[in-house]
């Protein structure tokens, strides 16, 4: 059981190259276009995640340095204890102390702003492998980054299983998705 699983997979992993290597090397345009595309998308939901973050922490940051102003100038006053004082300003220095990861997230979204996706670095070790009709370890090592096998889902009555497959450089690729838009690209032309 364990051998036919191992099978399967191994012919959905050479269908999916084959597809995605045919594809990159045909239509070299569309893929470029089609991967900086997804790229863009993808780093400015990051980013724009990251910036929100950011923009909290810091309005949090200052809301917190006005209370701990208030806090001292009630305790000048005679308002509050020293020892309320002490409690509280501890709790929300702690706090602010969490808050202060904004240069961490500052330096996240600078990165994410100048990372590029290295699509012709995978054109390239693409182009060494033009036809093949078997997996090799080579290829495999030069291809293919990670492939993650997600848990079967029965709900539908019938074992389904998803697998991503990621490529070295530019991650995962919806190629099957690439294919069909193009040939429905090419049928209305």
């Amino acid at each position: 059981m364990h051998y036919i699983r191992a099978v399967v997979l191994e012919n959905l992993v050479l269908e999916n190259l084959k597809q995605t290597v045919t594809f990159a090397l045909e239509n070299e345009q569309e893929f470029v276009r089609c991967l900086m595309n997804r790229s863009a998308k993808e780093q400015q939901k990051q980013i724009q995640s990251m910036k929100k973050e950011l923009s909290a922490k810091e309005r949090r940051i200052g809301e917190l340095d006005n209370i701990i102003k208030r806090l001292y100038e009630d305790n000048i006053s005679g308002k509050l204890s020293d020892e309320r004082f002490k409690k509280l300003s501890a709790d929300y220095e702690k706090e602010r102390d969490t808050c202060s990861e904004i240069a961490d997230i500052q330096k996240q979204v600078n990165e994410a702003e100048s990372k590029v996706i290295k699509i012709d670095s995978f054109l390239k070790m693409a182009r060494k492998y033009t036809s093949f009709e078997e997996l090799s370890r080579g290829m495999l090592h030069d291809l293919i980054e990670n492939i993650v096998i997600h848990e079967g889902d029965k709900c539908s009555g019938r074992r389904q299983q998803k697998i991503d497959i990621y490529y070295t450089f530019i991650g995962e690729v919806g190629v099957t998705q690439l294919v069909a838009q193009l040939e429905l690209k090419g049928k209305a032309a």
